[in-house]
C-alpha cells in the first residue's frame, strides 16, 4: 500500500464545507488498514491514488469477517 504524506483526522464537523473540523495530521502505513468484506477482495473496495484514498461500500455488502455481524460500512484505523 503506498504511504500518504497526510490523512485527515475529525474534530468537529459544521457547515457545508466537508472538510470543516478537521485537520491534516501524518498517517503512516503502520498505522491504516483497510477492511473490506471477507467475500470480496480489497482492490474491489478501496483505491488509493495521487494521495486520495477511496472507499466504496454497499448496502449488502458482507463484514469484514465471518465471525461478526456488524453492518456494511467503510473501515479503517488511524492512530
Amino acid at each position: 500500500m503506498a504511504t500518504s504524506p497526510h490523512a485527515l483526522a475529525a474534530r468537529r464537523g459544521g457547515g457545508t464545507n466537508p472538510t470543516a473540523g478537521f485537520e491534516k495530521v501524518e498517517l503512516v502505513d503502520g498505522n491504516f488498514r483497510v477492511q473490506n468484506p471477507y467475500n470480496v477482495p480489497e482492490s474491489q473496495r478501496f483505491r488509493y491514488r495521487n494521495g486520495v484514498r477511496t472507499f466504496w461500500v454497499y448496502k449488502d455488502d458482507m463484514p469484514f469477517n465471518t465471525a461478526t455481524h456488524t453492518n456494511p460500512a467503510p473501515k479503517s484505523r488511524s492512530a
